[in-house]
């Protein structure tokens, strides 16, 4: 199905939805495009492909609920961006659970949900530049051989509750030379071998003094750092562990420097009292 205009299922739930089987749908148009379900509710994609030569594909608000677009095979991000959407009065989700590919981009926002599951290599997420690098809430549930998820681009996750953050069941996300920021303040305290942050993962730390869990990894060795100390509001520490030999020569009290990995640790803000950082050594 090839749609160049909007996309509206009027039917409000429970009285129908879209089955479009093992199809693919593409959105094509030059305009502005929308994806509407009266109502709110899941509305399912097998395969969905942008390929949009100008604007923006929308998944519109349709307050009071909000409306998951669900597409459990293959994204096709061609050109154009699509905007998952959400409003201040209600969030709306992208759901994926099969693979990403192309180079358009996703436009997130402070109402916007991702949740991420199925198996291996989802493939990687292009988030467009400026505030659509912005997701309320992360899920990822990724398992099987290889089971990354890909940044191509920056990205910051968190809302103003406790559960709008990461949440990070099962799965690898590779960041690159990009950062995951963690906006929100509440703990993000899981992580394990096969749940992590391969690169760089930036945290946000309230007023407190208080130890932040980093499940961080770099290509693919699983090393958490906890990093704590007396914080003002709105502090952040950004850890990245790096697997070569560190450069320079041991300072003063130091007798030797590993010479299979190193830490990059910054902080922007305050973090007094008595810092300490707590390393996975082996």
């Amino acid at each position: 199905l090839t749609v160049g205009g909007n996309f509206t299922l009027n039917n409000a739930l429970p009285v129908t939805n879209f089955s479009g089987g093992t199809s693919t749908v593409t959105f094509n148009g030059t305009g502005p495009q929308a994806i509407t379900r009266t109502g709110g509710g899941t509305l399912t994609f097998n395969n969905m492909t942008v390929n949009k030569p100008s604007s923006t594909l929308t998944l519109a608000n349709t307050a009071p609920n909000g409306t998951t677009l669900s597409v459990p095979g293959t994204l096709t991000l061609t050109s154009g961006a699509f905007a998952i959407g959400g409003s201040i009065i209600v969030s709306n989700t992208l759901a994926l659970g099969g693979t990403v590919s192309g180079t358009g981009t996703i436009t997130g926002s402070s109402f916007s949900d991702m949740s991420i599951t199925g198996t291996g290599a989802l493939g990687t997420l292009n988030f467009t530049t400026g505030s659509g690098q912005t997701l309320r809430r992360l899920s990822v549930n990724r398992t099987g051989t290889s089971p990354t998820v890909t940044l191509g681009t920056e990205l910051s996750v968190g809302g103003s509750t406790a559960a709008d953050t990461l949440s990070l069941t099962s799965g690898i996300i590779q960041t690159g030379p990009n950062v995951l920021t963690l906006a929100n303040q509440n703990q993000f305290g899981h992580g394990s071998p096969s749940a992590f942050v391969d690169g760089i993962l930036r945290m946000t730390y309230p007023a407190a003094t208080i130890a932040r869990f980093f499940p961080i990894a770099g290509d693919g060795i699983y090393r958490p750092v906890s990093v704590s100390g007396t914080a003002t509001a709105g502090t952040q520490v950004t850890v990245r562990m790096i697997n070569t030999a560190p450069p320079g020569t041991p300072g003063a009290g130091l007798n030797n420097l590993s010479g299979v990995r190193y830490y990059q640790i910054e902080r922007s803000g305050t973090l007094g009292g008595t810092p300490r950082v707590q390393l996975s050594i082996n």
